[in-house]
């Protein structure tokens, strides 16, 4: 096992969707960018989360470069994911989900906490807080929903539906906001508990 490994956050790449220099202000050359900094910041053996939305129509000239792109991937789907999870499979992806819930080790104010649980999604979902029991205490460990979807988009410009669901417990993963590159999930956690004045 490799106790190097790194665990990112992906998502939203949209590879192939010109419209996003509309809709989102994203530079001309965005495909290009977000493959550089894929290449750039991950290593071989990383675990990379993709929270949806990978490539745009069906003649997408980035088919293949998931393939050749580094890290060890999963793909959480997203709304234009739209072909079978074969095909995600035999396109570059280990594992094709709807949702996932992982644990996350991370640092806030130099104290380790152990077994945040993460809920992974494209669009955001209803959190949870659930209570266990810890050396005769009890403990409440919310849930948090990391999820894309949204871009750099005003809430008043998404889904009413969706957006009428966040509560502080969620944190919305944007490319646009990132210069185009995956981040850190205990990094994404902690910005999230830090913005929360945990």
């Amino acid at each position: 096992m490799n106790t190097n490994r790194q665990t990112w956050l992906h998502g939203d790449t949209h590879f192939d969707h010109m419209n996003m220099c509309e809709y989102c202000g994203r530079p001309e050359n965005f495909n290009e960018l977000i493959i550089y900094h894929w290449k750039k910041m991950i290593a071989p053996d990383d675990l990379v989360y993709h929270i949806g939305d990978v490539y745009f129509g069906r003649r997408s000239k980035f088919f293949d470069c998931i393939k050749d792109l580094p890290g060890v991937k999963v793909l959480i789907k997203g709304n234009h994911d739209r072909e079978k999870d074969q095909w995600y499979l035999n396109h570059g992806f280990v594992a094709v989900m709807e949702l996932a819930v992982v644990k996350v080790r991370t640092k806030i104010s130099n104290h380790e906490v152990l077994g945040w649980r993460v809920l992974l999604s494209h669009t955001p979902v209803r959190c949870k807080v659930e209570v266990q029991k810890h050396g005769g205490e009890t403990v409440v460990m919310p849930l948090y929903n990391i999820h894309g979807h949204f871009h750099n988009n005003t809430l008043d410009k998404c889904e009413e539906y969706l957006t009428g669901i966040l509560t502080k417990q969620h944190y919305l993963f944007s490319l646009e906001e990132t210069n185009y590159k995956p981040i850190l999930l205990d990094r994404a956690i902690e910005d999230r508990l830090v913005i929360q004045g945990r």
